[in-house]
């Protein structure tokens, strides 16, 4: 059997990645995981900068309160100050995102989809909002619209490494296993230092009766971390694999 993959993205399969709201960039997205909620960008609660279309200090000071709630850790207080923010400009493209960000925090994934779905549907260019949707579906074990989100969200942003290795996870869980190959390999390929990626390709290539690519990625893994209790699993596993050739 596989070894069981410990490492910070572990928690990705079940609960999805809490995404770091506000302006998208490649310098934000792309810093090193802070978490093990976040594989590929910053942890971070909502975003005071607005990507939507705030008309009026009360909206965008409601909203602000919110974010400040968000970050003392009252997700309660946050989205009671999210919906005021929403009702004040149903148009707030960020607050309804923030909103429906907090409600995922909250264990209420299927009411956040309404909320995502409304950001969207004020301003569907942005990355973030298709993410954050199907990191809901997948909280709801949806996997067949969190891959189609994580599609949308990978069409705005395709640089994004952390998109196409959600994307993978969802892919697996969904039974396309060549698909998640596949997917994991492409955030290999966009995110070449981060140790989880061929940890994880290593497993579903283990899944698809593959061996030798499995102990090629596992390897690939070993070249970037060399040490701790599960370097020393996969060098076991590595040797288990060799052996059985």
């Amino acid at each position: 059997m596989p070894i069981a993959i410990v490492c910070v993205v572990a928690l990705v399969l079940t609960a999805g990645v809490a995404v770091q709201l506000g302006t998208s960039s490649a310098s934000a997205t792309q810093s090193k995981p802070a978490s093990a909620e976040t594989p590929g960008r910053r942890q971070s609660g909502p975003s005071s900068q607005f990507a939507g279309t705030a008309k009026g200090p009360n909206s965008m000071d409601l909203s602000r309160s919110g974010v400040a709630a968000y970050a003392k850790g009252d997700v309660a207080g946050s989205i009671e100050q999210f919906k005021d923010a929403v009702e004040a400009d149903p148009k707030n493209a960020q607050a309804l995102n923030n909103l429906g960000q907090a409600l995922v925090r909250a264990g209420r994934a299927r009411e956040a989809i309404t909320y995502f779905d409304q950001a969207i549907a004020v301003t569907g260019t942005v990355w973030t909002y298709h993410f954050n949707r199907a990191k809901a579906y997948g909280e709801l074990q949806d996997w067949s619209r969190a891959v189609g989100g994580y599609r949308e969200a990978a069409g705005l942003f395709p640089q994004d490494y952390a998109t196409a290795f959600n994307l993978a996870r969802a892919l697996q869980a969904s039974g396309d296993l060549n698909g998640a190959i596949d997917e994991f390999q492409r955030a290999i390929n966009l995110g070449p230092g981060e140790p989880d990626f061929p940890l994880a390709l290593a497993y579903a290539l283990e899944s698809a009766r593959r061996p030798g690519d499995a102990v090629s990625a596992y390897r690939r893994f070993l070249e970037l971390q060399d040490s701790g209790p599960t370097a020393e699993k996969v060098r076991q596993r590595i040797q288990e694999l060799e052996s059985n050739r």
